[in-house]
């Protein structure tokens, strides 16, 4: 029997949707955590019997009077996007948790900071986990944090080589004063390691991210945005901290593309992404240089802040629209044991006109694009990711909302792209733009597959033309307005069908 410290009750209103086109689950909420009212998809993580859990920060509307509070927990197959499990946690302030398999054992482990009003105090909470979703509140470890209450948005959690868990959070006094904390925990609630220090010591906009910087010595790091003299300046700083989380170190990378409204995108979490890898570390960003603009992904070196490569992936079609922030938003960046990176961005912004889609790219540690993947947008609404985990034997899950839209969906893309065909009806290695289209359509490939031919038939499945060179692009001029399918062969016999409309 499932148990928990609050109620549990089983999910509301979940179903699947759009199953012809996209792997998604639709949520129909009243929520009113994140865009577009249609709550927050939080948190992703691979649980210990291969299968991907979901977390959904929301308020679902119960009647007129009355809310419920709490996370959406959907557990998805590996492989065929398939629903197993869900379960909804009530909470009146829903909190942001870490999922992590168990490294002590079978099962898994939610991490996270709660608060006891009875007694007006703050913890951090280790709940064991099976993957049914059931929680064992009989050996729940419970570990006292501070005399007032913690914000349970965690600035981030770490379960480190040694099976330490290291965390960021704030907490704040009744006087309004913030502390920042920094704690090290055994997986037996045993606290090692703590400091604090006043929250303003280190000044960021918008929080990024908290985790390892270097291995030996220890090294931490918490990076953010933060504005330079002026709403068009805009800078990351890093904070690097000693293994007894004692400040070392600051320095800051300038951001090329920061505009007054990039503010307003933050509560997409779509913000710069750092991470270190060796002796150098990797930051992905947007980029605009003159009539082009997209995601890049930069290497530094750690000591001297020398610039040492740089890959670019073009928005598609470009934007240029001075009331908003123009081209791709980054999702996540993460880097796997063997120095690959894995890399989810937003091709196009939400805001603009044009609609988008979710792009994964696996790029080597000398940055060649090893392959692409497009989720093409579904039935003309807008969509982006937010959440992003690597699998075990390579792939990622993404997940994300769409806009205007109270649904979420979830994604799978593996490594071993040919073998898998149950994505086959979501995922392209490549894109194609503009849909609608007036004279010709574009398109980009992803660079491990080659393109053989494309056919175009007319809606009674007449093919009116057949493409074999210069494949990059298709004519569209002559043919009578109006929609068509699209066909896409590749070189090793697989092909796609995607509608394009000609204007």
């Amino acid at each position: 029997m499932r148990k928990h410290i609050t109620t549990i009750i089983s999910i509301l209103f979940a179903c699947l949707a759009h199953a012809q086109s996209l792997d998604s689950i639709a949520h129909h909420t009243c929520g009113y955590y994140g865009p577009n009212d249609g709550g927050q998809l939080d948190h992703v993580a691979q649980l210990s019997d291969g299968s991907v859990l979901f977390i959904h920060k929301v308020g679902i509307n119960m009647n007129s009077t009355s809310d419920v509070l709490g996370n959406n927990h959907y557990r998805m197959s590996r492989h065929g996007g398939i629903l197993l499990d869900t379960l909804f946690v009530f909470d009146w302030d829903p909190s942001f948790y870490l999922f992590a398999k168990n490294p002590n054992g079978d099962g898994n482990l939610r991490l996270g900071i709660v608060n006891d009003s009875a007694c007006g105090k703050s913890f951090f909470q280790i709940f064991p986990m099976d993957d049914n979703l059931n929680y064992d509140s009989i050996n729940e470890i419970r570990v006292p944090l501070a005399d007032t209450f913690a914000y349970n948005q965690s600035d981030g959690f770490v379960l480190d080589k040694e099976d330490n868990i290291v965390m960021c959070y704030v907490t704040q006094l009744d006087n309004g004063e913030k502390k920042r904390h920094f704690a090290c925990f055994g997986l037996d609630g045993t606290l090692k390691h703590e400091s604090a220090m006043p929250y303003d010591s280190f000044p960021m906009r918008a929080y990024g991210g908290f985790g390892i910087f270097n291995e030996s010595p220890r090294e931490y790091y918490l990076y953010g945005r933060i504005w330079g003299s002026s709403t068009s300046s805009e800078y990351v700083t890093c904070y690097v901290f000693d293994s007894l989380f004692q400040h070392k170190d600051s320095f800051y990378i300038r951001n090329n593309n920061a505009y007054s409204s990039y503010h307003f995108l933050y509560e997409f979490n779509w913000e710069p992404q750092l991470i270190p890898d060796g002796d150098d570390f990797v930051f992905a960003c947007r980029y605009e240089r003159g009539s082009k603009n997209g995601v890049c992904m930069v290497r530094y070196d750690k000591q001297t802040l020398e610039h040492k490569n740089v890959v670019y992936f073009e928005s598609k079609p470009m934007l240029n629209n001075t009331f908003v922030d123009p081209g791709a938003c980054e999702v996540k960046l993460c880097r796997d044991d063997d120095g690959c990176f894995y890399f989810c961005y937003n091709t196009q912004n939400i805001m603009a006109t044009d609609k988008g889609n979710v792009a994964v790219a696996k790029v080597d540690a000398d940055f060649n694009v090893l392959w692409q993947r497009f989720c093409l947008e579904p039935e003309g609404y807008y969509f982006h990711g937010s959440v992003m985990t690597m699998l075990d034997g390579g792939g990622v899950a993404v997940g994300g909302a769409y806009w205007f839209r109270r649904e979420l969906f979830f994604l799978i893309v593996n490594d071993d792209y040919d073998a898998i065909e149950e994505q086959g009806m979501a995922v392209r290695p490549y894109a194609y733009w503009p849909n609608p289209a007036q004279d010709q359509l574009h398109l980009q490939y992803s660079p491990d597959v080659t393109p053989t031919q494309i056919e175009l038939y007319d809606l009674q499945g007449r093919l009116v033309k057949t493409q074999r060179n210069g494949l990059e692009s298709l004519n569209l001029d002559g043919l009578t307005p109006g929609t068509y399918t699209m066909r896409v062969t590749l070189e090793n016999g697989k092909a796609f069908s995607d509608k394009v409309v000609k204007e």
